[in-house]
């Protein structure tokens, strides 16, 4: 504890220099041990603590919960036992013949004479307030206590009604019109004859409930429902706040009845459950404990609620005591358990702890063979064994997570070649224009690149009714395509791919129900069909084998699907393009005969000179011919002469050589070059074009000015109606049109048989 005192002493001058929690870290292990332990102990001693005087409230509590519920069994017992009494004094009334001989008789004088002093003795002694003589239908026929009132019925009251209906005698609490009591019916009988009913009553008065208070020393609230009391025509009493609406007041043991505060929910539920409910409650300083328990009258009925108050004086008493036991005690031995544990601490715990630090600081430090020695038979060897199986765990985890990682890594650069096979697959096929050089290539490439037993390529024929094998690897495809072989489609693993549109796994083809036996492919043990889609369509599928089990996972399936898909869409984009070549060569085909008929019909109309320029901003005109020779080598391509410094450029319209570009260079200059040659190949490609345009241009004049001439010399031969001056118009007009060409125009006269004949 002086070391504790003077750690703490020190902590105090450190505060203005640093924060609690730093200068707290400073200190030396034996008093973080001894902090903690105080801590510790005081949380554990205080903790038990405040569990005991939990346990020991709650035991005087539920002593006094236990009290509360004597009482009300001690105020049921009390009723039962004055209803049984009440029994007993009924029948003994019943048996009685002088009785049942004075009722028959309809005396009622010589009745209340001989009942009148029995009855008095009880009320004496008994507390009994009725006495009733009733006839056979529930009507009274004397009251002892009230002999003037008679004639009534009284089967509203429910022991009556039973004891009417039963003849036998009836006991319970009811409820009159001006009280509750306990009442009992017996019936009369004589020979055997229901004649009549005793009835024997007492009173729950002021009286009753004083008694109970002066058993018990407890007060008592009587509260009566609305409901009970209205058909008994018992009147309210409103001089008293009401805990809830649906009772009011019927008798204290207190006169100073003051309203307890609690809830009326409380006292509804104890009239809805029949169940009692325990309060405590403070009214002016003063704690009491209240049992709110239904009032029950004959037949179980709820009629009220009874409220039995005891003060919580001895309880409290009790609950203040038992505390100042239990803190004491605990106070004292924390501060001995502290002192007993620092010194346990020091001889036990810090010795083993330095060398124990010093192993792990070993092992820390990466050194897992480092183990602890000399163990001793407690914790501390316990912890020491802990290091040394650390070690073997650490070293053991290390190569499973070594293991992990080298199979996490060959599944990653599994699935990234898968990927990047697949990336040059659709690349590859991307130079591919003939559809029959792309589906060959591809189950080519893609055997190839994904180690596959077999690929095969289906495509749907024209009635969308087979898959026909296009295209298979190895001497089973060549056999396959031999025989044609096709698949129906919706059958077997490629034609229920086809048929749905989704690529299919058989992990084991043993387990597959849809996969389609092939005797050309025995070594098959797992198979994927994978549907070729382009624009919404399949086109085919492609099958892809291997002789391993499960080899396709459905990451392989998703990344081949979508190189698949490419190929259906590299195939349609063939397919589609060899049928737009086909069309624009027959185009391009019929349009370059024309163009080629019709160039040579213009040079041989008309005689076109060459043009030279070999000075700056000079062009001369010669009409001579190039050689036979500079004319036979004219090719597609630019070709070099003179060592390299004449270059002979064909001029080429729609495929066919027209002419061509001659460039010289003089000695010096060097030869052509390759960039040189391209660039004046795109200007004779330019001058090309242009020639074309000319050529069509001068067409589409000559065609128009043919039209114009014709035109006009149409108008001038309808000029006039005589058949001799249209003859001869027409002689003009041609002669003038066609240039020196003689010209005659004339009827057939001679041959008029010739006449109305077709030629």
């Amino acid at each position: 504890m002086s070391e504790i005192l003077e750690q703490t002493s020190s902590q105090t001058e450190r505060d203005s220099r640093g924060s609690f929690w730093a200068s707290f870290t400073g200190v030396n292990i034996r008093v973080k041990l001894l902090f903690a332990t105080f801590i510790v102990l005081s949380v554990v001693v205080f903790f038990q603590t405040g569990v005991n005087l939990r346990v020991s409230r709650e035991v005087s509590e539920k002593a006094e919960r236990d009290h509360l519920y004597f009482l009300y069994d001690g105020y049921n017992d009390y009723i039962k036992a004055q209803t049984v009494s009440s029994a007993a004094l009924s029948l003994s009334y019943a048996d009685r013949e002088d009785v049942k001989d004075l009722y028959l008789a309809g005396d009622r004088d010589a009745l209340y004479t001989l009942l009148s002093p029995i009855f008095e003795t009880l009320k004496e002694e008994n507390n009994i307030r009725h006495l009733y003589v009733e006839n056979p239908d529930g009507t009274v026929f004397i009251r002892i206590h009230n002999r003037d009132n008679f004639g009534d019925d009284v089967t509203y009251r429910f022991t009556a009604a039973a004891a009417l209906e039963t003849q036998e005698t009836i006991s319970g609490v009811e409820v009159g019109p001006g009280r509750i009591g306990v009442r009992s019916v017996s019936p009369l009988l004589k020979d055997g004859q229901f004649i009549g009913m005793i009835e024997v009553g007492l009173d729950y008065d002021q009286a009753f409930i004083n008694d109970f208070k002066e058993r018990t020393d407890a007060d008592y609230n009587l509260w009566v429902t609305h409901e009970a009391a209205e058909l008994p025509g018992l009147e309210a009493d409103d001089d008293h706040t009401r805990p809830t609406e649906k009772v009011f007041h019927y008798v204290s043991s207190d006169d100073d009845l003051i309203s307890l505060s609690i809830p009326s929910d409380i006292y509804d539920r104890v009239l809805d459950k029949k169940e009692p409910s325990i309060q405590f409650v403070s009214i002016e300083n003063e704690e009491l404990a209240v049992i709110i328990a239904p009032m029950l009258a004959y037949g179980g009925r709820v009629i009220g609620i009874v409220e039995i108050i005891q003060p919580r004086t001895e309880t409290l008493e009790a609950i203040k005591q038992s505390r100042q036991s239990v803190l004491i005690p605990a106070v004292i031995l924390t501060l001995i358990g502290l002192l007993v544990l620092g010194g346990v601490i020091t001889q036990v715990v810090l010795r083993p702890v330095g060398a124990l630090a010093s192993v792990a600081e070993e092992q820390i430090a990466g050194d897992l063979s480092a183990r602890v020695r000399k163990l001793p038979p407690d914790e501390f060897g316990d912890l020491g064994r802990t290091f040394n199986t650390l070690s073997q765990q650490l070293d053991s985890t290390l190569k499973d997570q070594e293991s992990v990682i080298a199979e996490r890594t060959r599944s990653l650069e599994e699935h990234s070649a898968y990927l990047e096979s697949s990336a040059e697959v659709s690349q590859r096929i991307a130079s591919y224009t003939d559809t029959n050089q792309l589906i060959s290539e591809v189950v080519k490439l893609i055997k190839e690149r994904f180690s596959l037993y077999y690929v095969g390529l289906f495509l749907v024929d024209e009635k969308n009714e087979w898959a026909v094998l296009q295209a298979g690897t190895g001497e089973a495809g060549k056999r396959m395509l031999e025989r044609k072989h096709q698949l129906k489609i919706g059958k077997g693993m490629i034609g229920w791919s086809i048929a749905n549109a989704e690529a299919r796994i058989a992990l084991d083809v043993g387990d597959d129900a849809v996969q389609f036996e092939n005797p050309d492919l025995p070594e098959t043990r797992s198979e994927g069909a994978l549907p070729l889609r382009s624009r919404g369509e399949v086109l085919g599928a492609l099958t892809i084998q291997s002789e391993t089990a499960a080899a396709f996972t459905p990451e392989i399936i998703s990344t081949l699907q979508t190189m698949v898909d490419q190929i259906a869409i590299a195939i349609d984009n063939a397919e589609l393009l060899a049928k737009n070549e086909a069309v624009l060569e027959a185009e391009r085909k019929a349009y370059g005969e024309l163009s080629q008929e019709d160039w040579l019909k213009l040079l041989q109309r008309e005689s076109i000179p060459r043009y030279i320029s070999d000075t700056p901003n000079h062009v001369r005109v010669t009409r001579n011919q190039l050689s036979s020779d500079v004319e036979q080598r004219l090719q597609d391509t630019p070709l070099l002469q003179d060592k390299g410094l004449t270059a002979l450029i064909p001029i080429k319209i729609r495929g066919h050589i027209l002419g061509g570009v001659k460039l010289r260079k003089e000695e010096g200059h060097g030869s052509w070059t390759k960039e040189e040659l391209e660039f004046a190949g795109v200007l004779a490609e330019q001058v090309s074009v242009a020639l074309e345009s000319a050529r069509l241009f001068d067409q589409s004049q000559r065609r128009v000015a043919r039209e114009r001439v014709i035109g006009e010399t149409s108008a001038r031969i309808r000029e006039t109606l005589d058949i001799e001056s249209v003859l001869e118009t027409a002689a003009q007009e041609l002669h003038k049109i066609l240039g020196k060409v003689e010209t005659e125009v004339w009827l057939d006269a001679e041959n008029p048989d010739t006449l109305g004949k077709e030629s």
